[in-house]
């Protein structure tokens, strides 16, 4: 039960279940799925995306996607991510982000791929966080950012404040690194 209006041509599966192909929210979106009547504005909004998702204001996917999602506000992910999320302000995955995030403001249960953003959050992650403030629970790989922190660390921090909650020289100026 999905009734939607568009001003241009979208792919025809689409709606509150799975998307394959492209999903292009430009206008008003009503959707009524098994939880609750819901109005997205200049949004995206599915179970489920296998291609692109761009919503100008943003994108939510409850389930994974897989390919390219683009908003102008935010994306959020509430499952696994495997690919790029491209947003004006903010990225979120609960699940797995595999792939990239660029927005300012970054954030994911577990990243295996790479951060751009003011600031980068992940609780585990493998790879590369670039930004003014860089955080981890976990993380091996690189840091480059004006602040990095982590807990857990095996890798490399390049900032003026670089923390490693674990290794004996905790805070460190311009490098820090422990494996």
């Amino acid at each position: 039960n999905d009734r939607t209006l568009f001003l241009m041509a979208h792919y025809p599966d689409v709606g509150v279940g799975r998307v394959d192909g492209y999903d292009i929210g430009v206008v008003i979106r009503e959707m009524f799925s098994a939880r609750t009547g819901e109005t997205w504005l200049l949004a995206g909004h599915n179970r489920q995306v296998n291609g692109l998702d761009v919503g100008a204001l943003g994108s939510w996917v409850d389930g994974e996607i897989n390919g390219l999602s683009c908003s102008g506000i935010g994306n959020w992910c509430e499952g696994a991510t495997f690919g790029i999320h491209l947003s004006g302000l903010m990225n979120y995955a609960t699940g797995t982000m595999n792939g990239c995030q660029f927005a300012c403001v970054n954030s994911a249960c577990t990243a295996n791929g790479f951060q751009v953003g003011v600031v980068n959050c992940v609780s585990d992650g493998i790879g590369f966080q670039v930004g003014v403030w860089n955080l981890a629970e976990t993380w091996r790989g690189i840091q480059l950012g004006l602040v990095n922190a982590a807990m857990n660390y095996s890798g490399i921090q390049i900032g003026l404040g670089n923390i490693i909650g674990e290794s004996p020289l905790t805070a460190c100026v311009f490098v820090n690194a422990w494996f």
